[in-house]
């Protein structure tokens, strides 16, 4: 694909006109094409590399693990917690009554902005109605999280 591409490029390089037909058949720009230009070498070294699966494992492992090694614990850090926030979102996104309660629960949180809502106690206990609804939010992640895992 790369050397057709790259042809199309060099056909193309007097003709802006036509190059430009070409790119919005295939979705690229112009830059696009002398990029792929620059990739024919590139492409001719990794097509005449002899390795077997095992050898490509092997280096494959050993890229990711000089990169493990030059990643800083924060970097980590904020991967893990934004892959986190993301299967979550995913997991709700995907369900359709918590997609649906959570909406609602923003609908809810939207509309009592500000207004003062009432502590409703029983016999000792009470409820601040202000942080039940950010409460019942936590509480659908929380759900979320625990039926990957069931």
């Amino acid at each position: 694909m790369v050397e057709y591409l790259a042809d199309i490029a060099e056909q193309t390089r007097t003709n802006n006109v036509v190059q430009k037909a070409y790119g919005g058949v295939l979705g690229l720009n112009v830059s696009d094409f002398a990029g792929i230009t620059n990739l024919l070498p590139t492409v001719s070294s990794i097509t005449n590399t002899s390795m077997t699966a095992s050898d490509m494992v092997r280096e494959v492992n050993s890229k990711f693990t000089s990169m493990l090694a030059r990643t800083s614990l924060t970097t980590m850090m904020e991967n893990i917690t934004k892959n986190v926030e993301f299967s979550l979102g995913a997991n709700i996104a995907g369900n359709p009554f918590l997609l649906g309660t959570y909406k609602a629960l923003g609908a809810i949180e939207n509309i009592g902005e500000g207004l003062p809502l009432p502590t409703i106690s029983v016999m000792g206990n009470s409820v601040d109605l202000s942080d039940l609804a950010p409460l019942i939010k936590t509480g659908l992640a929380g759900f979320s999280v625990l039926s990957t895992f069931i």
